[in-house]
């Protein structure tokens, strides 16, 4: 049997939409929660960085979205070729119904007026694949941010998202300087449970869970997506309408966790698994969300 399309596998396996749209609380999500609003606070330029597939732009769009702020976004599609100029319009057209002067000077005059003006909104600029962006555009940018208006500079924040930190270039040691990097961490074991079970958890034994979550790959939700989507086309050539952790083994030659051979058991790695990565950060972040529910004197309810 050909591979099916995603979505001939989904309806052939009982989803009448994409179950991968669901909203899916993970440690790297509850970071950047965390730390959006200090970052708008101080117009601060910081750097989100993880994998690809590690929900980088999930993160910062559901942290934007519980935060007061203006989001701007760079719609220019290759980032090697970025200017200061497409974000010097992006940010007149974003902000104000004025059209972009043409005039260097003159525009840029225009600018700052206009982030002034408008710098109450709490703006953020969204930069996506920034570790692709020219080193001199991110000079530009830097001067940017210190333009200013009525006495004041930094009058927006600035996040760059990218698979590495574009502020670590040679001759942007000062920008550096200047800005925070944030690294992601992806899924840990727990959470890929947890989303197969949110999202596909109707159509895979509790064993076959286990068996995903224990592939270091599927720790990035792309590989994760692809594992599951490869295993239910598997089932419908199959004539099977639930995947087994035999088919995982099947598919991924992972071994029983009761059953495999080495000098580290299953537990063993399993616990030290959970001792790194996220599961350390999520541990972190519920002990600090119950340090603030017993100060406060509530449950949580």
């Amino acid at each position: 049997m050909d591979d099916l399309t995603r979505f001939e596998i989904l309806e052939n396996m009982g989803f009448e939409e994409d179950p991968f749209k669901k909203e899916f609380l993970t440690a790297d999500i509850k970071r950047i929660r965390k730390l959006i609003k200090p970052i708008i606070k101080t117009k601060a330029m910081v750097s989100i960085i993880g994998n690809r597939g590690h929900g980088k732009t999930t993160a910062v769009n559901d942290a934007l979205n519980h935060a007061n702020a203006t989001k701007i976004t760079i719609e220019t599609i290759d980032k090697r070729r970025l200017q200061s100029s497409d974000i010097e319009y992006s940010l007149i057209l974003a902000l104000s119904d004025e059209p972009p002067k043409q005039m260097k000077e003159i525009r840029a005059r225009q600018l700052r007026r206009i982030i002034g003006e408008a710098s109450k909104q709490n703006i953020v600029l969204i930069i996506e694949n920034a570790h692709r962006i020219h080193p001199q555009t991110l000079l530009c940018l830097k001067d940017l941010k210190e333009l200013e208006w009525m006495g004041e500079s930094n009058l927006f924040s600035t996040v760059l998202i990218g698979q590495s930190d574009p502020l670590k270039k040679a001759g942007l040691s000062e920008v550096f300087l200047r800005s925070d990097a944030i690294y992601l961490q992806g899924l840990s074991t727990e959470e890929i449970s947890g989303y197969i079970q949110a999202t596909v958890g109707k159509v895979f034994t509790e064993k076959a869970i286990m068996a995903l979550a224990d592939r270091e790959e599927n720790c990035n939700y792309l590989d994760l997506q692809q594992s599951i989507y490869t295993l239910m086309n598997r089932a419908i050539a199959n004539g099977k309408d639930k995947i087994s952790v035999n088919d995982v083994k099947s598919v991924f030659g992972i071994p029983d966790r009761e059953n495999a051979k080495g000098n580290t058991k299953p537990k063993e790695k399993e616990e030290n698994r959970k001792t790194s990565g996220n599961n350390n950060l999520r541990n972190i972040l519920n002990l600090k969300e119950t340090e603030t529910l017993q100060a406060t004197g509530t449950d949580g309810i």
